[in-house]
């Protein structure tokens, strides 16, 4: 038997056409979200979303049987869609129960990158959406590395990956959600190197979320103090604010979603039965990070074994500028991932350097 040909050979897997959904599906552009729904979708695709899960498991034939759609999107009226990312229609192999069960009569649709449908598939025509492939190209083509290097690093640590991101995290005590970031991170986190967020409708949140790779440095800051005269979290140079909590951590898996985790969730949420669970699971977004740090480690630092605080004027540094703006949009979003240069870590490590010896 002739060698199989490159062309013929499945190079690419069809979790990372799922990637390139997902993205578009959680901080895409309007137009390129709306792409995705076949027509009589679109009244869907015009309604808020409140979350979009991967890997959802769906139970069928009064639960006795159970499937994995690859999305599930809840909208804010908790109506919901179905959606299955296959290469091309004669791909969803689920057979026909799955699909009238679970996808037929407006519970959802089929995306692919080609519609070789028959003409005599038990799938409707209309519940079909063919993707971009030159965008999807051209996508991949940017990410290439990206993907490759997020999947070696969480295999082998040493692997030098893509130039290294910077990540700033704040850590309030209580949170506009009823939440309690600190005690979840000092009590929970820490311990467990693990931290997680809430599904956020913020383009840029989620796609920061999303981005973090294993080999990134996370920085949490946290038990904030505020002058008489700053109001809450008005983070700015000339404000008084002061921080005495400061983790500079090594990310060791990068992004992943858990619908089960327990890690973050009250005591009520683990009462519920295990499809409750997934309706109701406030935190699905994960990264794992190397706590404590190397004591020998130069680059990694807790406060937990040298003390410091930090004051809104602690450097003239331009890069502690970028510092405070990033503090500031992460704590305008929930404590959502911002991006650190260089410039703006250097600066921080510039004050650590003048007040821990």
């Amino acid at each position: 038997m002739p060698g199989r040909c490159m062309e013929t050979q499945k190079l690419i897997s069809e979790k990372t056409l799922q990637r390139y959904i997902y993205e578009i599906l959680t901080y895409g552009v309007k137009e390129k979200y709306l792409s995705l729904f076949p027509p009589k979708f679109l009244h869907f695709a015009r309604k808020p979303v409140k979350v979009i899960i991967p890997e959802y498991p769906l139970l069928y034939n009064s639960e006795r049987n159970k499937h994995i759609t690859d999305f599930r999107i809840i909208f804010d009226d908790n109506t919901a869609l179905n959606i299955e990312v296959e290469w091309q229609v004669s791909r969803f192999t689920h057979g026909k129960e799955v699909y009238e069960k679970l996808y037929a009569g407006g519970k959802g649709f089929v995306l692919v990158i080609n519609n070789n449908r028959n003409p005599d598939s038990f799938i409707d025509e209309n519940d079909i959406s063919v993707v971009d492939a030159n965008d999807f190209s051209f996508w991949f083509l940017k990410k290439a590395k990206h993907i490759v290097d997020g999947t070696i690093s969480n295999y082998n640590a040493e692997y030098a990956a893509r130039i290294h991101k910077n990540w700033l995290v704040f850590l309030p005590a209580s949170g506009r959600n009823c939440g309690d970031s600190l005690n979840d991170y000092t009590k929970k986190g820490q311990k467990n190197g693990v931290w997680a967020f809430r599904y956020s409708t913020r383009h840029k949140a989620m796609k920061n979320i999303l981005d973090i790779t294993a080999g990134d440095t996370i920085v949490f800051v946290y038990d904030f103090k505020y002058g008489s005269a700053t109001r809450g979290r008005q983070f700015y140079y000339n404000t008084a604010w002061q921080f005495s909590g400061l983790d500079i951590l090594k990310i060791k898996n990068g992004y992943y979603c858990d619908l089960y985790d327990s890690t973050f969730e009250t005591d009520t949420w683990k009462a519920l039965s295990r499809d409750e669970k997934v309706h109701q699971k406030e935190y699905m977004h994960y990264f794992r990070y190397q706590f404590p740090p190397a004591i020998e480690s130069e680059k990694y630092f807790t406060s937990i074994r040298n003390p410091i605080t930090i004051f809104n004027n602690s450097s003239e540094l331009p890069g502690w500028l970028e510092f405070i703006d990033q503090l500031r949009w992460s704590s305008s979003t929930g404590g959502a991932p911002a991006e650190l240069s260089e410039e703006a870590l250097s600066a921080l490590y510039t004050i650590l350097g003048q007040h821990v010896e």
